[in-house]
């Protein structure tokens, strides 16, 4: 486990290959908003580099405007590795190269700072040059390599000039586009903290620290809480009202309306798809290979439908279990505003995902009468936990499935527009639930915290099952129970549905949600392996 009084900071830099307002980098662009706004929301998350403009593309360094630079900072290793858990990198489509220079040398590394500590461009540089001269020692080591928390400092003798950045690695592109690379254990630390507080303004109980040049999460917890000691196995607890106040300025910044975003008359292209294949439910079996191009992009497309109506479904009952969290709390609290912030989310995400159905002309896929009657019941009984453990299996499958979404060039341009939208904007949802349930499994009464395990369970069984609508099928002209019986026995549909969910069930694990009757619940419903 990294020492508590430190951090973890990971530079890379990267040469772009045009300027960045060409056309050429267009995707590039378009895909910084939802990546930032994913890291932003991800648990141990402290802060990164930005300029006034949101993001630090308009940073220079080594003295040149054409490298970019990201500079993350997170709680420690294990956060690292639980954000980039193995197989993210087979997630995305092929790295665009043409954005990048071919790297010849190290562009990525890794360091432990004080915690509180802001990295600069200067430290950055330092540490990438130190790699690329004496390879991986504890002042600065690569993604492959790994460190114990700690102060170090730099190997004795001059860096070689004519090291700076020219290059450009997947683990680059990776990070700013998918925000998946390869795990990595930890770096060290610079120069005294104290020192640093001064230079910096100073750090009080109570306060995150500020800084024009930083998007810092609230890691710190406020003098109250600090004083109360709420912890779990993660760590201290964040502040509630410092965690609202965060993600109220983030919306603030970065809310969309579909109807005024998205081209909704643009026509659909011929042979592209509604979904990305690898994600259609029968990919890989021998009914897929049967079925000819035209028939599986038909079945994307009333996948992505039948998708859009559970979605719907499920944030009907999320906005519900919304209200009833916030109806006995102070309607002036940062943490009720932000709630209400995520209904008018949700609300502009349903009519969003209805009009998408509509202007495909497929059937909607309303759930079974079974599990309607089981939404109406669990929002009714459903403790506060396991409000908020519902809530992100709800969101998070779906939302591992959208981030492959909407870069795919083969995907329709609207569905792409949609799933954009919905990633950016679901990114604040799940860090408002994740921080939310971890305080309830803490402070909830012994009984609320069983029943959650055991309802959670049975809501990821009721949840796996409706992800797939039957209807689908013949709706394409297949039999559909021979459709449903090669889905079940599909191991590349097992693969996907398990790695959709491995970041939730890990962090549900962490927090002890995943234990005894609700355990076996999970594992039934093929989320848990």
């Amino acid at each position: 486990m990294a020492d508590a009084a430190c951090e973890l900071a990971q530079v890379d830099i990267a040469r772009l290959n045009a300027p960045l307002d060409s056309p050429r980098l267009k995707d590039f662009v378009d895909a910084l908003d939802p990546v930032n706004a994913s890291a932003d929301a991800a648990d141990g998350f402290v802060r990164r580099l930005r300029s006034e403009g949101g993001d630090a593309t308009d940073i220079p360094v080594f003295g040149d405007a054409r490298p970019i630079v990201d500079l993350t900072v997170r709680r420690d290793a294990d956060a690292l590795t639980a954000f980039m858990h193995p197989g993210r990198h087979r997630e995305m489509p092929a790295w665009r190269r043409e954005w990048f220079e071919k790297p010849a040398e190290a562009v990525t590394t890794l360091g432990w700072v004080p915690a509180g500590h802001r990295p600069t461009v200067a430290e950055a540089e330092s540490r990438l040059l130190h790699l690329r001269s004496h390879g991986p020692t504890p002042y600065a080591f690569t993604l492959r390599t790994s460190c114990p928390a700690g102060a170090s400092v730099p190997v004795a003798g001059e860096v070689p000039e004519g090291l700076g950045c020219s290059v450009w690695t997947p683990e680059h592109l990776s990070l700013l586009y998918s925000q998946s690379t390869s795990s990595a254990q930890g770096i060290d630390g610079l120069a005294d903290r104290q020192s640093h507080k001064t230079e910096q303004g100073g750090v009080t109980a109570g306060n995150t620290i500020r800084s024009t040049r930083w998007d810092t999460v609230m890691t710190t917890l406020t003098e109250a809480d600090a004083l109360e000691g709420l912890r779990d196995a993660l760590g201290l607890l964040k502040d509630r009202e410092q965690v609202a106040e965060r993600l109220l300025d983030s919306s603030a910044k970065h809310s969309f309306d579909p109807d005024k975003e998205l081209d909704w008359d643009a026509p659909f292209e011929d042979g592209k798809w509604f979904w990305p294949p690898e994600l259609v439910s029968l990919y890989d079996t021998p009914m897929w290979q049967r079925m000819s191009e035209e028939q599986r992009i038909l079945l994307s497309q009333h996948e992505a439908a039948a998708l859009a109506s559970l979605g719907i479904w499920f944030e009907l009952i999320l906005m519900q279990l919304l209200v009833r969290h916030i109806y006995d709390k102070s309607a002036t609290s940062a943490h009720v505003r932000y709630a209400l912030t995520e209904i008018e989310d949700e609300c502009r995400h349903s009519k969003m995902f209805a009009r998408l159905i509509s202007r495909g002309g497929t059937p909607w896929y309303p759930v079974s009468p079974v599990h309607q009657h089981l939404g109406r019941l669990f929002k009714t009984i459903s403790t506060t936990p396991g409000s908020f453990t519902a809530t992100l299996l709800g969101e998070e499958v779906l939302d591992w499935m959208q981030r492959l979404t909407f870069p795919d060039e083969r995907v329709q341009p609207l569905i792409r527009g949609v799933t954009r939208i919905h990633v950016v904007e679901e990114a604040r949802h799940v860090r408002y639930a994740r921080e939310e349930l971890r305080r309830q499994m803490v402070t909830a009464p012994k009984w609320s915290q069983e029943f959650t395990r055991v309802t959670s369970g049975e809501f990821a069984r009721v949840f796996s099952i409706a992800f797939i609508n039957p209807e689908v099928y013949t709706n394409v002209g297949l039999d559909k129970r021979e459709a449903l019986a090669q889905v079940k026995a599909s191991g590349h549909r097992k693969e996907i549905m398990q790695t959709g969910a491995k970041r939730l069930t890990d962090f549900l694990d962490d927090i002890g949600v995943l234990r005894g009757v609700g355990r076996k619940l999970w594992r039934s419903s093929g989320l848990l392996a």
